[in-house]
């Protein structure tokens, strides 16, 4: 129902007519009294911004990942129109200034939409851009540390520009000239910032690839077969020897619980020795804590 109300509604302000829907409710007094031309009507953003919403909203339940990707794209397109409509408030900006297309996309409407398509994004963190974020990959990593702060240092210094350009100290030429610099500068900051702590992620990286090569040296220079498996069982390292005894290459033991190479009713005492083992560790590190606290 809302997604064919806000379409007839979006439909009314490209066709330029009337079909009595915008008062069928609700007379909008104050808006025929103002000579408003379309009294009682939301505007045509918050129209798109509802039927975008309503399509995101119908296919985030599809088990297709294309469908999900629409939506995430959908869902996006929500978050950018109701911004668009925060920051004309944050500046100030006159409605006879805005483009027509949002130009009376109240605050609170515009909020909504954002809290929504950030909502609906977070849903499926997988498709769309919300994937630049949340990955757990560099390049996620910079997009994270860089764009928050961009945002707030691009909303910040043009603000303040703008103040200045109202009050008269820079012509509007200049206005546009000192946006340019100050945001190329500030961005120069900003990656200079970020590339530090990529810097810093891709030592440590070569540095765990070095010691891992160690360890596989190690593993492969020894005459008998091993396994490295982490607290839950899982097999995270092996040698060369263990394709000899079980026929799997060290890429395929690699993620596999040790249990799928252990006959079954030897399960429970397995767990168990791997249980009194570990808990043996941790009490081992938890007496060099404390040692270490001591001195």
């Amino acid at each position: 129902m809302l997604l064919i109300l806000a379409t007839v509604t979006l439909v009314q302000y490209i066709g330029h007519f009337d079909l009595g829907i915008d008062q069928l409710v609700v007379q909008d007094e104050r808006g025929i009294a103002t000579g408003n031309p379309t009294p009682g009507r939301m505007s045509m953003a918050t129209s798109l911004c509802f039927i975008f919403m309503s399509i995101s909203l119908v296919l985030i339940r599809s088990n297709s990942d294309k469908a999900k990707k629409v939506a995430a794209y959908f869902s996006v397109s929500v978050i950018l129109l109701s911004f668009f409509a925060i920051t004309a408030f944050i500046y100030n900006i006159p409605t006879f200034d805005k483009i027509r297309f949002i130009s009376s996309m109240a605050i609170h409407t515009a909020i909504s939409f954002f809290m929504a398509g950030l909502a609906v994004s977070l849903i499926i963190p997988r498709f769309g851009m919300t994937e630049l974020f949340t990955s757990k990959r560099i390049g996620s990593f910079m997009i994270r540390r860089l764009f928050f702060q961009l945002l707030v240092a691009t909303l910040l210094l043009s603000y303040i520009i703008l103040y200045c350009f109202r009050k008269g100290y820079f012509a509007a030429d200049f206005s546009i000239a000192m946006v340019a610099v100050v945001l190329i500068f500030a961005t120069l900051i900003l990656l200079l910032i970020v590339s530090r702590g990529i810097n810093r992620i891709d030592t440590e990286k070569r540095a765990a690839e070095e010691e891992l090569h160690v360890i596989h040296m190690y593993l492969n220079a020894t005459p008998n077969p091993l396994i490295v498996v982490n607290k839950q069982g899982i097999i995270e390292l092996s040698n060369s020897l263990m394709v000899d005894i079980f026929g799997y290459s060290e890429e395929e033991l690699k993620g596999r619980a040790i249990t799928s190479l252990i006959p079954e009713r030897f399960h429970s005492v397995h767990k168990q020795h791997l249980e009194r083992y570990f808990e043996h560790i941790n009490s081992i590190e938890q007496q060099e804590k404390n040692t270490r606290v001591l001195r």
